[in-house]
């Protein structure tokens, strides 16, 4: 035995403290991995997959797998899936997306392979509130986009992951693809672990992640994410994840990931020995990023300490793991124990086994086939350990590694890093000569405003003696509905015009001469841009704040944030907050926690060694709800036209230094102006709006208003109604009953009067002649189209559960139908869309489709005029988007339910119930399409009526001569009726599969009846025999002791008895099997 002398005390004490150290926290991540729960979908989501989701998957060299992906992708209903590729594999790619499904697949390009490059290019072309990357062999669950957007719940939610496993590529899982599962198990239990700590992660997985667009549409975010070095000369494109991670860290968002089947993917990994290389590659970006976050940026030790420790304590796991095998062979080497040293490596490899075992059980419980491969993850686990090494040493090695296509030489490394320097000096000569611009455009602006204001300098003298007399009669500033306060209204905004342009003439004057004084005393690298106090959009809200001289921001007309004075926004490293583009921005906060002296030494060394090219910005996104978005959707608008130029070149305008625009600077100081007295009409009322802010908002924006449309649609009207009765009560008043004398003095137009449309029409010659989005009288459109006000509530979004319609009036005829709503007339079609819509109308395939068909010939066209040209537009692209919809769905189903007659699994049970919710509803709405076509084919007024270019020459039809229009119909409510039928057959499969599964799971349940009966048969012939035995073995005289046979006797005496009574007992239980079968 191996004895713990004095002599052995330096050797074993550190191991023992090293093991107990590493065993008490896999304790505590294993309890915490038990403690966590997901994140559980809302009955009313704010998010909607069909309208705020748009998938982005990067690829290169996408086969056969993509498709299975893209299958599961579409089940979850996204809005759309771009892929980004490069331009030589385009053709195939696309060829790949018309297979599985035109409409709501695109294929973008960039010139070279270049994984973040095409991110960005793809977030670039979103118009959604959420993007999801995801690889192009991540498979879904029917219900992962469901489960990711219940986290965006939270409105400080910046990223959401998911769980993985992995798919085999073969029929069975080589031993590459075991030990990721392996490692993919141990990652899900330390990933749901800090999550549920400190709600922090190490990294969101690229192969499924989500972050809000807001975010990855600041052009901040996309210059650092494609301009990311290391060492400041070593490119990084991969670890795109881990920067995504770091950013959400590092800016204040909230990031989470969703650990439960439903949100479970799955995913292909190198089935040979390339899984080593990616293995690599990971190890480097890990190495690379943990050192940035703990040394340099830091932000992670206050916001997510656990993270930061397990980031600490994976620097130093390399150490720990090694340092027990070395021990063991050192102590086994010297000889000097009484046991041999066979028996302290088996000792010590058993221990392993049993502690790996331990670690590994969720994984063995879904695949205990591959406890087998234990002893290969144990020694991977020892080579792991001295790769990290490896890699650390090999950090500038920045290739991807098992991709071809991807990595660049020595020789392009070098090409690439002179064209940047190149493009640096070029950037730098351009800044300085904007600044020389600004500079003569901002104090020409001054000089302007200046002698505007000396202008009427004496009428102000006057306008301000009545005034002060006015005011001495006045307590506080008075509301428009106030009786006899007209004049004074007038008065005292002329005199506070006249101030504001003053103030402009301060500011513009003081900003040229910062720029004066800062031109050649400033020297930045020009890699490092910051939004200073001379931020274009920054100082824009900031003047205006300063100009309306009230504690009402204009960077925060709605109050929601509570600073002391929003309109001092800071450079980097400030404190205050700054806006642009209708994105607000504040500066993160130093950590709470108190960063260690050592990690504070060690960020210095850090720094100066490593000298980071691009440091992330001190200006972060502030969370912002939905609801707050859509109300500030204006300010968005006036700082873009603001800028002088459209929203692609705002975005790329603004990683440079901002200044004032080189021109038309008058101009743009009279536009502030004119912005400045807006706001300050819309937003002062009364001197105590500051003491009810928080109320007001509350009143304003209840968390129950979900849908944006009707925010947007409503605000204009509601806010006044509000705010009048608001101002009116006092600090006791109940705020329910203010908030319905609100409701009460909203004007009753802004119900009934406008509808919120975006509108398109299209010409006889299939030319869009308008395209618009906003509110239009009701009145207006009923007597431009002949139509009922009730007639209107079919094309308006605004209500829901609307059913498909095409109803034909005199002069037009209506269609709902599908996702298209329309009005056709003779000579024009209006398509109407939801105002938030942002996509181009050019771009649709609808549009494109429906203008091909309107600039044919009448020849070409069949002998069909306008109106059916356009009517067949919209069945070819109603049906053919049902077609596609129910290929995909079949496919799923018919491939879940082969696996399901395979093997009944519980996920597969609860993936099954998904599916059969899901084929109800689109069978659903396929049969509420076949009845409009069969209620329409009923009606010969209304066939005879869809005539509309010939009523139009005064040659309408007979209610009996209406062939055309009823052939057409008949033709596609038949692809209809083939479309219901095909889905009623596979829920008639659903049906069968479920009464199969019944009958298993009635069948092993039986089974499991009798085993439990066998066993307790066999539990009441041991009692009996072990009550005989018992009997013999008391303390009763029984003149048997004596005899030698007696122990022999009363063994086989219980033994028979017990086998004869189970024997008895099991043959009855057979024939009562028997009989009941």
């Amino acid at each position: 035995m191996l004895y713990l002398t004095k002599d052995l005390f330096p050797v074993f004490v550190p191991l023992g403290v090293v093991g107990f150290y590493r065993y008490l926290w896999f304790i505590i991540k294993l309890l915490a991995y038990f403690f966590y729960r997901p994140m559980m979908p809302k009955t009313n989501p704010t998010y909607n997959p069909e309208y705020d989701v748009t998938i982005i998957v990067p690829t290169i060299d996408a086969g056969e797998e993509f498709k299975e992906a893209a299958h599961s992708w579409l089940v979850n209903n996204p809005k759309e899936i771009i892929i980004i590729t490069e331009t030589k594999m385009k053709d195939a790619l696309q060829e790949l997306a018309n297979s599985v499904d035109p409409t709501r697949i695109r294929v973008l390009t960039v010139p070279k392979a270049n994984k973040r490059l095409q991110m960005v290019e793809g977030i670039r072309n979103t118009t959604s509130e959420i993007i999801v990357f995801a690889d192009d062999d991540a498979i879904w669950t029917p219900t992962t986009l469901e489960y990711i957007l219940a986290c965006f719940e939270d409105p400080n939610m910046g990223g959401v992951g998911t769980s993985q496993t992995v798919k085999s590529v073969g029929r069975y899982q080589t031993v590459w693809e075991v030990l990721a599962g392996f490692r993919l198990t141990i990652r899900n239990i330390e990933i749901a672990a800090s999550t549920h700590i400190d709600g922090g992660v190490c990294c969101l997985s690229g192969r499924t992640a989500a972050y809000r667009t807001c975010i990855l549409q600041d052009p901040r975010f996309q210059y650092e994410f494609t301009h990311d070095f290391w060492l400041g000369k070593y490119p990084l494109n991969s670890g795109d994840d881990k920067f995504l991670t770091r950013w959400m860290v590092y800016h204040g968002w909230n990031t989470y990931v969703q650990i439960c089947k439903e949100a479970e993917l799955l995913s292909t990994f190198k089935n040979n020995w390339r899984f080593v290389k990616q293995v690599l590659r990971w190890t480097r970006n890990t190495w690379r990023s943990d050192f940035r976050s703990l040394f340099m940026e830091r932000k992670i030790w206050g916001r997510h300490p656990y993270v930061a420790f397990t980031m600490v304590d994976k620097i130093f796991n390399p150490i720990t793991l090694l340092s027990g095998p070395i021990t063991v062979i050192a102590l086994a080497a010297e000889g000097k124990f009484h046991l041999p040293w066979w028996d302290i490596f088996i000792s010590y490899i058993v221990w392993l086994m049993m502690t790996r075992i331990v670690k590994l059980l969720p994984h063995l419980f879904k695949r205990p086939q591959d406890i087998i491969w234990v002893p290969g993850f144990l020694i991977f686990g020892y080579y792991f350990a001295i790769m990290k090494i490896y890699a650390l040493f090999t950090l500038h090695e920045v290739g991807w590694g098992t991709r071809a296509g991807i990595d660049q030489t020595p020789a392009e490394l070098a090409q690439e890093k002179e064209k940047q320097k190149l493009m640096d000096q070029q950037l730098e000569q351009d800044m300085e000569k904007q600044a020389l611009e600004s500079r003569d455009s901002a104090a020409q602006a001054a000089l302007a405003a200046a002698a505007a204001a000396a202008t009427h300098y004496e009428q102000e003298q006057q306008q301000q003696q009545y005034l002060k007399q006015l005011q001495s009669t006045a307590h506080e500033i008075p509301r428009p509905d106030s009786p006899g306060s007209a004049e004074l209204i007038r008065h005292f905004s002329r005199h506070q015009e006249q101030q504001r342009q003053a103030a402009a003439a301060a500011a513009a004057g003081n900003a040229s001469s910062r720029r004066l004084q800062n031109l050649g005393e400033e020297e930045e690298d020009p890699d490092v841009y910051t939004y200073n106090q001379d931020d274009e959009l920054a100082q824009y809200f900031a003047n205006a704040d300063a100009l309306l001289n009230t504690r009402t921001s204009l960077s925060d007309p709605f109050g929601y944030y509570n600073g002391s004075n929003t309109g001092n926004s800071q450079g980097a490293g400030g404190s205050g907050p700054a806006s642009y583009g209708g994105y607000y921005y504040q500066m993160p906060a130093k950590p709470s926690c108190r960063v260690p002296p050592f990690i504070s030494w060690l960020s210095n060394v850090s720094t100066t060694l490593f000298k980071p090219r691009n440091p992330f910005p001190a200006v972060t996104a502030s969370p912002r709800t939905a609801t707050q978005r859509a109300a500030l959707k204006s300010c968005r608008t006036i700082a873009l036209y603001r800028s002088g130029s459209n929203s692609h070149a705002f975005a790329k305008s603004l990683p440079v230094t901002s200044r004032f625009s080189a021109s038309s600077s008058q101009q743009q100081a009279n536009v502030s102006l004119q912005e400045v007295r807006r706001f300050r009409s819309l937003f002062e009322n009364n001197l105590r709006w500051n003491k009810k802010q928080t109320l007001y908002e509350r009143l304003t924006f209840p968390r129950t208003l979900s849908t944006k449309t009707t925010l947007k649609q409503n605000h204009n009207d509601l806010v006044p109604g509000i705010r009048a009765s608001f101002f009116e009560m006092d600090d006791s008043t109940d705020p329910s009953v203010t908030l319905q004398k609100s409701l009460a003095a909203v004007p009753h137009h802004a119900i009934k009067d406008e509808i919120r449309l975006r509108r398109t029409e299209i010409d006889i010659k299939g030319n869009i002649i308008r395209s618009d989005v906003g509110e239009f009288l009701k009145s207006e459109l009923c007597l431009r189209f002949g139509l009922h006000p009730r007639d209107l509530r079919k094309i308006d979004g605004g209500f829901s559960n609307q059913v498909p319609v095409i109803l034909v009036r005199p002069e037009v005829i209506i269609v709902n139908i599908g996702h298209i709503r329309a009005l056709i007339k003779a000579d024009l079609i209006v398509l109407f869309d939801s105002p938030d819509s942002t996509d181009r109308v050019e771009d649709s395939p609808f549009v494109k489709y429906l203008q091909e068909r309107l600039r044919m010939s009448i020849v070409q066209a069949g002998g069909q005029t306008f109106e059916f040209r356009a009517l067949e537009a919209i069945f070819v692209s109603t049906v053919g988007s049902l077609h596609s919809d129910m290929e995909i769905l079949v496919k799923v189903v018919t491939t879940l339910l082969g696996h399901i007659e395979e093997e009944v699994d519980q996920f597969k049970l609860k993936e099954m119930l998904q599916y059969t919710k899901k084929i109800s509803r689109f069978e659903s709405k396929a049969l509420l399409i076949r009845e409009v076509f069969e209620e329409l084919l009923e009606q010969d007024e209304d066939l005879a009526a869809m005539y509309l270019t010939e009523k139009k020459k005064g040659h309408p039809r007979a209610i009996d001569q209406h062939d055309e229009a009823e052939i057409l119909l008949e033709a596609y409510m038949k692809q209809v009726e083939e479309i219901v039928n095909v889905v009623t057959m596979v829920k008639h499969q659903v049906q069968s599969t479920e009464d199969y599964v019944s009958a298993i799971l009635g069948a092993k349940r039986n089974q499991l009846l009798m085993f439990e009966l066998r066993i307790a048969l066999g539990t009441l012939g041991i009692s009996s025999g072990a009550l005989i035995a018992g009997l013999y073995g008391m303390n009763l005289q029984n003149y048997l002791e004596q005899d030698p046979h007696a122990f022999a006797i009363v063994s086989a005496f219980a033994v028979s008895l017990g086998a004869t009574l189970f024997g008895t007992c099991a043959r009855k239980l057979r024939v009562l099997a028997v009989g009941a079968a």
